[in-house]
């Protein structure tokens, strides 16, 4: 019965390893993508990355990058080939002065989304002062 009985849970654990890769989905591959962020506003800002397509946020749903130059920022983000990400972005203890979808993640943007795939760079974003 003892041989009986593992070779029965190998044969369960082959079977669910190979649904598992039946089913998995075989688009769903590392990669990143570097976005370039200027900030032209007098006070640092906030600013964060959402994913269309799941549930992610960078850096992560509790905290946020800073800018507090008037430099090219990069943010380089690991994320899963064809996903459609945007960014938000808001002065520092000013929630109300937003670009992109605002840290968030609720505001409606026009060009603030890219997809990720072979490492991509987005174009710099000038967050010009308002």
């Amino acid at each position: 019965m003892k041989t009986t009985g593992h070779a029965l849970r190998v044969a369960i654990a082959a079977v669910a390893l190979w649904i598992g890769g039946v089913l998995a989905p075989q688009d769903a591959r590392a990669d990143s993508m570097t976005w370039q962020l200027r900030s032209y506003h007098p006070n640092a800002l906030e600013v964060k990355f959402f994913s269309q397509n799941r549930k992610a946020v960078w850096p992560s749903a509790t905290s946020h990058y800073n800018i507090k130059d008037y430099k090219v920022n990069s943010f380089k983000l690991s994320c899963i080939a064809g996903e459609k990400i945007c960014y938000g972005a808001s002065v520092s203890g000013n929630a109300r002065v937003t670009w992109g979808m605002g840290t968030d993640g609720r505001q409606r943007c026009t060009a603030c989304c890219y997809t990720c795939g072979g490492d991509t760079t987005t174009q710099i974003h000038n967050l010009n002062n308002r």
